[in-house]
């Protein structure tokens, strides 16, 4: 006789992964792809992924702003139409080793890169009491790369059902340089050219941070879990923003506009929050936050230009009551805080006009946040109510009047008050047919001090999303969603109304997909923002149109055995430093 010993395979082990190449055009063309990969044998998991993303669109920015100049008013109009060529490329390579069934250890190691090549045409024109008054021509050529590299390790014990040990240490590393060079040509009442003005700008940046974390999870019953811990960050910023004017063949330094900035700042913080559960219909969330912040910012002129030490506690509770299978009510109250980005502390230099720039702010303060939030679901119908105040809100680009020129940067406002009423239902027609909506109306109150006189704005804003799916024949999906926003603030100004409609069709195969989409099918997604305060003779607005409207096709492969258990998915401990690295 003949024996057959068949070996039943693992179906947990192996590899799978997927590959998504992507084409798309707006004005110009975009194309690129992803890769990922997940190896899993025995104890050992090895996973990474490679994206590619090339951009070529366009950009078009238009400007007014008032200066006054003697008993009148200089009006200054500038349109610059942008032509940038963007390349991103982002990596990533980790291992997960398993000692044993309760203790893993791990790394991960992350590089991005960003390449902009920027082209820029603009037109400025000039006019003094309703009559032209001069033009000018700005042509703008630079680039803009930065590199960004994390490194995480990452340890997990798991002593028993419910309670875990953690332990994550980050290191980020940034460099960036971003030199650009305006040719700017003014010509007289008549039209001839009589000067030509150079102008370069230059911005050399990096940025070192370290992060520790260390968390506790457990479980006392199956009514009582909690979370503690503690995270210390250490970040090392230094910024070199020049300008330089060409003046008879030699290049001039602008020490008005050119500023060195470094920066230290170390945030020690410590954490623990209770999962209460009351009884079966009652669930309680209790939370302490203790953050303590040393800030340091020198210049090449000045020392101890910021120095902070500050201590801060963040309280939350969180309450939930489930009447009974259809109703459930919510109210929550938290206290946050909310760091200006890195970019918006490091100077930088931005001209859209001779006289009109934008720059950074080294003195910027964080923000703090008073949340309260009552919720009521009836069913899948949601409505709620949300009241914020943000005390040292951060407003964008906020214009001021220095001189002869408009100097927008981030401010600090004194607050900004917040009453929200949102409410989310979704409904389904059919079988194939589902429809969700979404509807905000929100008050504003907010007060501005960084201006000569205490500037003060009321403003209201109303939020509308649709999103309809359609289920179709042969694993199809149609998607078809719009959204429109009334305007709200931004700072001490005003956004005006904007929207979009997008639509997207998705085609499911055994192994791949394809989808295809098309976004801002109308072109109605156009930024627009004024300001306007009288006290201060400050009046300008802007208008910015990106490239919205963009045709997507985008084929996804499943590659290897789908059913390998997922990796579980680890947070790192920079998670908030890297937001404040997003430009």
């Amino acid at each position: 006789g003949m024996i057959n010993i068949v070996l039943k395979k693992n179906e947990n082990m192996g590899t799978n992964g997927s590959i998504s190449p992507f084409i798309g055009y707006g004005n110009r063309g975009k194309y690129g792809g992803t890769l990922n990969l997940n190896s899993k044998y025995d104890r050992i998991n090895v996973f990474g992924n490679l994206s590619i993303r090339n951009n070529y669109s366009t950009q078009d920015f238009e400007s007014t702003w008032q200066l006054p100049f003697g008993n009148d008013i200089l009006l200054t109009n500038s349109i610059n139409e942008r032509l940038p060529f963007s390349s991103d490329k982002n990596g990533t390579f980790g291992l997960d080793f398993n000692i044993n069934d309760k203790t893993s250890i791990g790394f991960k190691i992350n590089l991005f890169d960003h390449k902009l090549d920027l082209e820029s045409t603009g037109h400025i024109t000039r006019i003094l009491e309703a009559n032209p008054y001069d033009e000018m021509t700005q042509n703008v050529i630079g680039y803009n790369n930065w590199q960004n590299l994390l490194g995480n390790l990452n340890f997990e014990h798991n002593f028993n059902s419910g309670n875990s040990l953690t332990a994550n240490f980050d290191k980020i590393i940034y460099n960036a340089r971003n030199p650009l060079n305006y040719k700017i040509n003014h010509y007289n009442k008549i039209g001839n050219t009589d000067n030509i003005r150079q102008i370069r700008t230059g911005k050399d940046t990096e940025i070192q941070i370290s992060t520790f974390a260390l968390d506790y999870q457990g479980m006392i019953n199956e009514s009582f879990s909690f979370e503690a811990g503690i995270k210390r960050t250490f970040s090392d910023l230094e910024n070199d923003a020049s300008v330089d004017t060409i003046l008879n063949g030699v290049w001039i330094q602008d020490l008005d506009l050119t500023n060195y900035a470094e920066m230290k700042e170390d945030i020690y913080a410590s954490y623990a929050s209770f999962q209460i559960k009351a009884s079966k219909k009652i669930d309680i969330q209790l939370g302490i936050r203790q953050e303590q912040t040393i800030t340091k910012i020198d210049t090449r002129t000045e020392k101890n230009i910021v120095n902070r030490n500050f201590n801060k506690w963040f309280p939350s509770i969180f309450f939930n009551h489930r009447i009974n299978n259809k109703n459930s009510w919510v109210a929550s109250y938290s206290r946050r805080i909310t760091r200006p980005t890195f970019f918006q502390l490091a100077p930088l230099v931005l001209f859209l006009d001779p006289n009109n720039l934008a720059t950074g702010n080294i003195t910027l303060l964080p923000a703090f946040t008073n949340a309260f939030r009552l919720e009521y679901m009836l069913n899948s119908f949601i409505w709620s109510f949300q009241y914020s105040h943000d005390e040292n809100s951060i407003g964008l680009f906020q214009p001021r009047i220095i001189g002869d020129k408009q100097v927008s940067a981030s401010e600090n406002l004194d607050f900004r008050n917040n009453f929200n009423l949102s409410f989310s239902a979704p409904f389904t027609i059919t079988d194939w047919w589902n429809i969700q909506l979404n509807a905000a109306a929100n008050l504003f109150y907010i007060q501005a001090g960084f201006t000569k006189n205490t500037f003060s704005v009321k403003s209201k804003s109303l939020n509308l999303s649709l999103f309809q799916t359609y289920e179709l024949a042969h694993k199809i999906t149609l998607q078809l969603s719009g959204w429109y926003n009334s305007g709200e603030p931004f700072g001490t100004g005003q956004i005006k109304p904007n929207g979009a409609v997008n639509v997207g069709f998705e085609k499911k195969f055994n192994q791949s997909s394809l989808r295809i989409s098309l976004n801002d099918i109308l072109k109605t997604n156009i930024f627009r923002v004024g300001v306007e305060i009288p006290n201060e003779e400050i009046k300008t607005s802007f208008r910015g149109k990106w490239e919205t409207t963009v045709l997507s096709i985008n084929y996804r492969i499943n590659l290897g055995n789908q059913n390998i258990q997922k990796r579980k998915t680890r947070k790192n401990s920079s998670e908030e430093e890297l937001k404040r690295l997003d430009s």
